[in-house]
């Protein structure tokens, strides 16, 4: 009887029936611990969880969620701003493409190739990975979180927090989750809705980094200078502390942690958004535009963000603007 069932699978359900993430236990262990310190979304925690998914590899070179793993994380730290993209790259692409290779029926090994595809700047091909994975797996959270950031760049919010509120659904204790829903719910009108979904995120842990840089963006917007302050100190962005001073009139304390992201390239990368942010807030608009030309040549990820992202707005009276925001995306959908 199991033998007549299993020949009445089609092909696809037979693959998925056989499939095995490892057999063996030590590299499962490894990768859990990489999945808990990938999701803290922080440098030491990405760099730990690389590691732990090396030394995944190392005891099963067949794993192909762990190197799904390690995409993901390469992927992340350049998208923060930890690693230049072009360098961060070469490893990108091996690992998403050894995930795909080994087992390109996994949500996972799709969500790799979508950070590849990211990176290497191919919308079209970013989206079909997404909708791949759905496809795969609908019950896959990061499918959706990651989809919502895409549909969050190219300004179609109402389909992002379609997306935002599944991934919600399926996981409501995953930070990063709960941050990105309350960022799509201000971006849909949602203001009041979105800053008690931030303090629920803060509920579940009061440090989380990125809770405390959105909610200071959300105070940004509405002009509560201060606020956004407080918060952006908390989440330890200076980029962010160094805008807020300089809209709010404090242009020595902006100019100050220009000074100190100075140094800071002198030691590790720093990302050209970091700089051009706070140009843009001190109304110094040739500099802007020469950091925002530098992003783009980097193919930092994040500049593709640029028409959504409020901090710009006083850009876009510029001439410069439209031409860049063409050049972005003629470059993402080549």
């Amino acid at each position: 009887m199991a033998g007549k069932l299993v020949s009445a699978l089609s092909a696809e359900e037979r693959r998925a029936l056989a499939r095995r993430d490892t057999a063996n236990p030590e590299a499962y262990d490894l990768y859990l611990r990489g999945r808990f310190f990938w999701e803290k979304r922080t440098e030491a925690g990405l760099r730990t969880a690389i590691r732990y998914f090396e030394q995944a590899v190392e005891r099963d070179d067949r794993f192909a969620l762990a190197y799904a793993g390690l995409a993901q994380c390469y992927g992340t730290l350049s998208r923060l701003g930890m690693e230049a993209p072009r360098s961060i790259l070469p490893a990108l692409r091996s690992a998403a493409l050894k995930a795909l290779e080994l087992d390109d029926q996994l949500a996972e090994t799709q969500i790799a190739m979508s950070a590849f595809h990211s990176h290497d700047w191919n919308w079209p091909a970013q989206e079909a990975a997404y909708k791949r994975a759905i496809e795969l797996n609908p019950n896959y959270p990061t499918t959706y979180l990651w989809y919502g950031f895409w549909l969050e760049s190219l300004g179609r919010q109402q389909e992002n927090l379609t997306m935002r509120r599944r991934a919600y659904e399926l996981d409501p204790l995953n930070l990063q989750i709960n941050v990105a829903l309350a960022v799509a719910l201000f971006k849909t009108g949602h203001e009041d809705d979105a800053v008690t979904q931030m303090r629920r995120t803060l509920d579940l842990n009061s440090e989380f980094w990125d809770a405390h840089q959105q909610l200071g963006l959300f105070h940004l917007e509405r002009g509560r200078y201060a606020d956004a302050i407080a918060e952006f100190e908390k989440s330890g962005k200076l980029a962010s502390s160094g805008h807020a001073y300089a809209v709010a009139g404090d242009r020595d304390r902006a100019r100050e942690l220009l000074r100190r992201l100075e140094e800071e390239s002198a030691r590790h990368y720093v990302s050209p958004l970091d700089f051009a942010v706070i140009y843009a807030g001190l109304g110094e608009n040739d500099r802007a535009f020469e950091w925002l030309e530098q992003a783009f040549s980097e193919r930092v990820v994040y500049v593709r963000f640029l028409d959504v992202d409020a901090r710009y707005a006083p850009l876009r009276r510029d001439p410069r603007y439209p031409d860049l925001l063409r050049r972005i995306r003629a470059a993402y959908l080549r």
